[in-house]
C-alpha cells in the first residue's frame, strides 16, 4: 500500500501532470525536493507514465472514443490491439 503522501502526490498528477513540482508541493505541504523525489520513484518505477491527448474537436472529430490500455507479460497484446484483435 503506498504512503498517504504519495497517494496525494498521485492524485495531484492525475489531476493536472503539467504542474511544476513546487506548485504541487504547495498543496500537499511538503518541500519541492521531497515532490521531486516522490515524482521520480513513481516514474522509475513505472507506476505514473505521461501520454498525450489531443483535443479531438480541434481537429475536427465530433465525438471520439479513446481507450488506453496497457498489458504486461502480453507479448503479442499490443500487436493486437493494433489489429482490432
Amino acid at each position: 500500500m503506498m504512503k498517504k503522501r504519495m497517494l496525494k502526490l498521485l492524485f495531484e498528477l492525475m489531476k493536472n501532470a503539467k504542474r511544476s513540482d513546487r506548485e504541487i508541493a504547495k498543496i500537499i505541504g511538503v518541500s519541492q525536493p521531497t515532490i521531486t523525489r516522490m515524482r521520480q520513484r513513481l516514474e522509475k518505477t513505472a507506476i505514473v507514465d505521461y501520454t498525450v491527448i489531443p483535443d479531438w474537436t480541434e481537429l475536427g472529430f465530433e465525438i471520439m472514443a479513446m481507450t488506453l490500455v496497457k498489458a504486461k507479460g502480453l507479448p503479442d497484446a499490443t500487436e493486437k490491439a493494433r489489429n482490432g484483435l
